[in-house]
């Protein structure tokens, strides 16, 4: 048993970009974890989150950071048996097309240019049952 926490903002009043199956996914991964023993090979342990989450991150199909975080803790939880808990901070960086028709230019979806607006923030815990989350 996988224990889960998730925060995020969803839909709200500050809510700027539309629903969409095809946007660019991209964010940045920030992530903490604790232990459940004092006896810890901590280079292999750091080793094993970082590979695990590289693993999951590239090689699992996502629709969105929310899945990912939950494939990637879980997969970290179950695969690093040290690990009690593992929190992520994985912001949302979107990439919207490029207006090429103030250029007299077809766009179709090959140029895309970041947005700087806040575009929120997804964070989750993933522990074990015993963990005080």
């Amino acid at each position: 048993m996988i224990v889960i926490q998730l925060t995020t903002c969803g839909q709200c009043e500050y809510t700027v970009l539309k629903d969409a199956k095809d946007r660019i996914f991209c964010t940045s991964v920030k992530a903490d974890w604790t232990y459940n023993t004092l006896d810890v090979d901590y280079n292999a342990a750091y080793n094993g989150v970082r590979n695990t989450l590289l693993d999951v991150f590239s090689n699992r199909f996502s629709k969105g950071v929310q899945e990912t975080l939950f494939h990637v803790g879980k997969a970290v939880v179950e695969r690093v048996r040290e690990v009690d808990k593992i929190h992520f901070v994985m912001p949302n960086i979107h990439f919207l097309p490029f207006d090429l028709d103030r250029f007299g230019i077809k766009d179709e979806d090959q140029i895309f240019m970041p947005v700087e607006a806040p575009s929120g923030c997804i964070e989750g815990t993933i522990g074990r049952p015993r963990a005080k989350l």
